[in-house]
């Protein structure tokens, strides 16, 4: 189809929709005056030399319900207006960045990213450093805050996938936003008298984007030894086994916190940018669990399957408390500040429609660390900021507490 579609946000009246501004560069919800709201309109026209009959037509932002609008034709050189009520535009009024994609004869005519604010960023929330790139300043070697947090997920859920959207706007070298940190399942062994533990008592894996210390950027899985002792005493390690990964990955064994098997898989991911990390079980012909690594470019819709493992442990999934966190793990670096959001927390438990996480803890760790941090939870995402230089931003110096914070 040649279509040329434009995407734009306007200012219009609550009550009759009224246009009262156009063309914005974003949804600045402080900027709005009484009775008024932000939507979206796309103007589509007709490149080609015939008619085109359009069906289907719709818009779906983050995975939303779409809204339509009936079918119409459109004759060779010829436009028409596509306007979301502001009614439907309330339901993405949610403070962050979301992505709107328009659909025509079952077609992506046009995606287009929109950013929601209350006036706030990074600077107003917190007066950052000016000199936040100097890494030159001495930390007596240490980390810079270690803050995260665990999503309100049922203890009895068995997950077998977890999709959640990550951005980073500030990433330095030596950061690691870690979008699920899941305990394993292991009924099957402790049901038929087996003693089963992991090196952190049931952590079954890791997984998220990295800035390595040397400047790449990767997704990385990681998945800990499980150790078993039977009634008889006897031991056994299950490893988990490579399967597939994407590129020149780099996949090794691990033997600090702990033992197991990590795998990065180069993926230039970029900050400023939202990106969907998604891990799924599924069952081989031997009942063994697979677990799947896929990262989604969510300005482009593109999926892209990272890695694969085979747990080597049977009939598992993963299983709350699955946690997130921001984490500095290059000391030379820990001068620089580290922003992490989160956003549309979703999982699945077998035989369900997916589940969407409404709140999680979130708490810092500081004791072997230094410097400051905040965090907190804005419309439907989680925030949270870290730099390795002088005292708390928050609470004069003695840490922000930790708590239940609301996600929408």
């Amino acid at each position: 189809m040649k279509l040329q579609v434009s995407v734009r946000i306007y200012k219009c009246s609550i009550d009759g929709g009224e246009q009262v501004g156009g063309d914005y560069a974003l949804m600045d919800l402080s900027d709005l005056d009484d009775g008024q709201c932000y939507s979206l309109r796309a103007t589509v026209q007709n490149n080609g030399n015939h008619a085109l009959k359009l069906h289907d037509v719709c818009v779906c932002v983050d995975d939303m319900e779409p809204w339509g609008w009936a079918d119409f034709s459109l004759e060779a050189g010829q436009s028409t207006v596509l306007v979301v009520p502001p009614g439907n535009a309330a339901r993405f009024m949610g403070l962050g960045t979301h992505t709107s994609a328009w659909y025509a004869n079952g077609e992506v005519i046009e995606t287009r990213d929109f950013l929601v604010t209350d006036g706030s960023s990074w600077a107003e929330r917190l007066v950052l450093e000016q000199n936040y790139s100097d890494v030159s300043e001495k930390l007596s070697g240490k980390l810079a805050p270690y803050v995260g947090g665990f999503y309100d997920i049922p203890a009895t859920a068995r997950v077998r996938r977890l999709s959640v959207d990550v951005k980073a706007d500030f990433a330095p070298r030596g950061t690691y936003c870690c979008t699920a940190n899941w305990n394993i399942d292991l009924s099957h062994y402790m049901g038929r008298g087996i003693d089963a533990q992991t090196y952190f008592h049931g952590v079954g894996g890791y997984c998220g984007l990295q800035v390595l210390s040397d400047g790449r950027r990767v997704s990385i899985l990681s998945l800990w030894d499980v150790m078993c002792v039977d009634s008889g005493g006897r031991r056994n390690t299950i490893r988990a086994s490579l399967l597939y990964s994407n590129g020149m990955s780099i996949s090794d064994e691990f033997d600090n916190e702990g033992t197991g098997v990590h795998c990065l898989v180069p993926y230039e991911w970029e900050t400023g940018k939202w990106y969907r990390v998604t891990v799924k079980c599924t069952l081989s012909k031997n009942d063994h669990t697979l677990i799947e690594q896929w990262i989604t470019d969510l300005s482009s819709g593109e999926d892209t399957l990272q890695c694969i493992y085979d747990t080597n442990l049977v009939s598992s999934s993963m299983m709350a408390p699955i946690a997130m966190f921001l984490e500095d793990f290059d000391a030379a670096y820990a001068g620089e500040t580290r922003t992490m959001e989160v956003r549309n927390v979703s999982y699945y438990v077998e035989g369900y429609l997916p589940k969407r996480v409404a709140s999680l803890q979130m708490n810092a760790r500081v004791g072997e660390y230094a410097g400051r941090y905040a965090f907190g939870t804005a419309g439907e995402k989680a925030w949270m900021i870290t730099s390795g230089k002088g005292e708390d931003w928050v609470f004069g110096g003695k840490g922000q507490v930790g708590g239940n914070y609301r996600m929408g």
